[in-house]
């Protein structure tokens, strides 16, 4: 090549140049990643609150339910009654929940060894008895305590 062809194609030869901007749309793979990890995300913490807010909903009935049987049944005029609509009310939660699955089929003393609580034991005999003793008030605090846990 001699010196003329050589300045020619020199001539032909531009100089350094910036690659093109790249447009914005459509995004790169990875971007698409990330939106996809945070729309499993965001549904996911939806799901969670809405399972919440209907958790504390039933249990806020449940409640309201306890409240309910005391104006229903008074324990002092009624006392068999009063304690055979809370025993009721303390199984509809187990058998929906399903805290234990052989607890379907306590009764008696093992029903109130369950409840893990010494107030329910007159559960046990109570509804029973033609005129069972027990405190009202703290037996409607016990199931209140006991349904603000697992109700």
């Amino acid at each position: 090549m001699n010196s003329e062809q050589s300045a020619a194609l020199l001539q032909q030869l531009r100089d350094i140049h910036a690659a093109p901007a790249q447009p914005w749309w459509p995004p790169a793979p990875g971007w698409w990643l990330l939106a996809l990890m945070l729309l499993v995300l965001l549904l996911l913490v939806c799901r969670a609150a809405w399972h919440g807010l209907r958790r504390r909903q039933r249990r806020q009935a449940r409640l309201r339910a306890l409240v309910h049987l005391r104006q229903q049944h008074d324990p002092g005029q009624q006392p068999q009654a009063w304690l055979a609509a809370v025993n009721r009310l303390l199984k509809v939660v187990v058998l929906e929940q399903d805290l234990q699955p052989q607890a379907r089929t306590y009764s008696g003393t093992d029903w109130a060894a369950f409840l893990e609580d010494p107030e329910f034991s007159i559960l046990a005999t109570g509804p029973w008895e033609p005129a069972p003793l027990f405190d009202a008030d703290r037996l409607e605090a016990a199931a209140k305590r006991w349904l603000q846990r697992h109700g």
